[in-house]
């Protein structure tokens, strides 16, 4: 986040109001401008176009203190000033039962689908072994999150995610190959690396 928007959210958090910079320079010839909403209301929603909301001197006042949620997957620290005024929460590293919950919500339909593809065009027991060999796979790479997770190696769950769609889909690669893409693929986050 710049400094310059930053500043700008700690004053809405602080004092509940900002200023339209050409709305404040037009203020003398037009101090109470009428201007459209993002969100027009329901009542006159056939007539979106026509102006919704009056800002005076072009400063605009919230009639109810903000509340803003924002995500950090702690590339960058945030100053002081800016943390005084959040509440905070740490995502845990998903473990168990709901790290498998997330895989499943994002590819047990896919893997049902190419299941289903391969008995149709192999035949149900190539289709078996397939899966056989996936869950394998699936469960092997899951472990192997969660234990780097246990020793504080900073991976994202997006990488587990794509490693297991990656090899999964991949039903060609020989072994040498599975290592270096699951290598590649599920590699601590470090920016020392990069580059």
């Amino acid at each position: 986040m710049k400094r310059f928007s930053l500043c700008i959210v700690l004053t809405v958090l602080e004092e509940g109001r900002f200023e339209i910079p050409e709305l404040v320079r037009l203020k003398e010839k037009a101090p109470n401008p009428r201007v459209r909403t993002a969100y027009p209301d329901r009542g006159n929603a056939l007539d979106w176009q026509s102006p919704q909301y009056t800002i005076h001197n072009g400063i605009v006042t919230c009639t109810a203190f903000p509340l803003v949620f924002l995500t950090s997957n702690g590339e960058r620290a945030f100053p002081p000033p800016f943390l005084r005024r959040c509440l905070r929460y740490q995502m845990p590293v998903p473990k168990g039962d709901y790290l498998q919950r997330i895989v499943d919500a994002h590819l047990k339909q896919d893997l049902a689908a190419r299941r289903a593809a391969i008995a149709q065009t192999q035949g149900e027991a190539a289709a078996a072994t397939w899966a056989k060999r996936v869950e394998q796979e699936r469960n092997d790479l899951i472990e192997t999150f969660e234990q780097r997770c246990a020793k504080d190696e900073l991976i994202a769950t997006d990488q587990l995610l794509n490693a297991l769609f990656m090899l999964t889909r991949e039903q060609d690669l020989v072994a040498g190959d599975k290592e270096q893409l699951k290598a590649a693929l599920m590699k601590q986050l470090l920016s020392s690396e990069d580059g």
